[in-house]
């Protein structure tokens, strides 16, 4: 192995702090603008209609990774392995993502006028439908971005509907009544979605196009993709064929947004709307926390992890040891930060009404060196044949989570959906320590490169 293959340049290094620098500060600054926001809406709100709210939000973002179902995630294994000739799956992309839209909204408006709900919590859901398409569009335009990795306007991208959510709630409540505030946010909400599918549409449609600027696979030429129709290996995919090869990666996250978001929307069923808002407080800590692992792992390095997989392993194995490392020792000190000032915290923040949410964050704190630590060893796993494995053990967490929480919340309340979250956190890096140990050869050990061709 060439040493120069393992070792980046100092250029190329300085270039990637520079890249992440950008990714981590306008992470930042959107995950700022989005706790902002939320406060905003605690102190504006009474913690039922808080928890109505929230509860509304964590089914919607879960649902959202239906539209699309996986192709964020698919087109950084697609153009990854196939370079300028997977510019074959756009046309059929757009075709899915419109219908598997379609078929997500008319199910959760059915959810929304014959479930379990309230009057205001169906008008709630049924106002913030088009978040679903919202929340999907910011997904696969950053998909889009990396791939051209265009990092400023990834940074763009992900500040600017939580700086238009917080300016237009601002507004809002200056303007409505308290009566009305729920409604408002909600409308506020839709409107910055349908602008974010607007921009999407487009986006989209560019990845098809001959100034579609992929990096990583050379210039764009004849033998890289101008003629992909005419080899038959390489032929155009019908939707089904999409569907096929993106499924795994949307079932993936959605996994994962049901053990994180779950809690939310079985504490508003099965303990109320004031339970359901007091744990949201001590959850948007956490999601804020979350964000260190999340903009390092999807936003930087996943699009380079395939590269890695196919054509440097060493490489791969090198970034599982350094981030490892260095995702334990971050996790530990902020578990220990949150257990230092949770009990200051969190009246401060979201004001004393919900001061008791301050116990559900000291157990919560628990969570951050477990979903650090499985974030960089599960990031191998979603690399090469091994995402759908990555799946079923997702599934096992998912199905852990629910059964327990339907046991324990009846009894123990908020406390119960705690100690779940922490129960199925631990699961999930020991079931993706196991699997990359036992994994270790077919992920680590180099083969040469050879042409990928995925199925038409």
């Amino acid at each position: 192995m060439p040493l120069n293959k393992l070792t980046p340049s100092p250029v190329s290094r300085w270039r990637s702090l520079h890249q992440i620098a950008l990714l981590w500060g306008s992470s930042i600054t959107a995950a700022g603008l989005a706790f902002a926001t939320q406060l905003v809406l605690a102190r504006h709100l009474d913690p039922a209609t808080y928890g109505i709210f929230g509860s509304s939000l964590a089914l919607i973002t879960m649902l959202s990774q239906f539209s699309g179902f996986g192709l964020q995630g698919f087109w950084l294994k697609a153009f990854g392995q196939e370079g300028w000739r997977a510019q074959r799956w756009v046309a059929g992309s757009l075709h899915f993502v419109v219908m598997s839209t379609a078929l997500t909204l008319i199910a959760f408006a059915a959810w929304a006028q014959f479930g379990p709900n309230d009057d205001t919590t169906r008008m709630t859901l049924l106002l913030m439908a088009p978040s679903i398409a919202g929340l999907a569009a910011i997904e696969l335009t950053i998909s889009k971005l990396q791939l051209e990795e265009r990092y400023l306007f990834i940074s763009l991208w992900q500040i600017s509907p939580q700086a238009a959510r917080l300016v237009l709630i601002a507004v809002a409540f200056v303007v409505v009544g308290a009566s009305q505030r729920l409604a408002a946010v909600a409308i506020v909400y839709t409107v910055v979605a349908l602008l974010l599918v607007a921009v999407t549409v487009r986006q989209i449609v560019r990845m098809g196009a001959p100034d579609f600027d992929l990096h990583g696979h050379g210039p764009r030429g004849v033998d890289s993709g101008e003629s992909v129709a005419s080899t038959p290996a390489f032929a155009i995919p019908t939707i089904r064929t999409v569907a096929r090869e993106a499924w795994p990666f949307g079932l993936d996250v959605i996994l994962y947004l049901a053990y994180m978001q779950i809690s939310n929307v079985l504490l508003k069923y099965l303990d109320g709307n004031q339970a359901a808002g007091l744990y949201y407080a001590a959850f948007n800590i956490m999601n804020a926390i979350y964000l260190l692992p999340i903009v390092l792992y999807t936003k930087f390095l996943l699009s380079k992890q395939h590269r890695w997989a196919r054509n440097d392993k060493p490489r791969l194995l090198s970034s599982l040891k350094l981030g490892s490392a260095a995702m334990l020792v971050i996790g530990v000190l902020a578990m220990l930060f949150i257990w230092l000032v949770a009990p200051t915290l969190v009246p401060l923040l979201f004001g004393h009404k919900y001061a008791d949410a301050s116990g559900l964050l000291n157990i919560l704190a628990v969570c951050v060196p477990l979903r650090f630590l499985s974030t960089s060893v599960g990031s191998v796993l979603s690399t090469g044949d091994h995402m759908r494995h990555r799946v079923k053990l997702k599934s096992i967490c998912a199905i852990v989570c629910i059964a327990l929480n339907v046991a324990l919340i009846p009894r123990y309340g908020t406390s119960g959906a705690a100690v779940v979250t922490v129960i199925t956190e631990l699961t999930l890096l020991l079931l993706f320590s196991v699997s990359v140990f036992r994994r270790y050869e077919q992920l680590f050990t180099d083969t040469p490169p050879r042409a990928t061709e995925m199925p038409a």
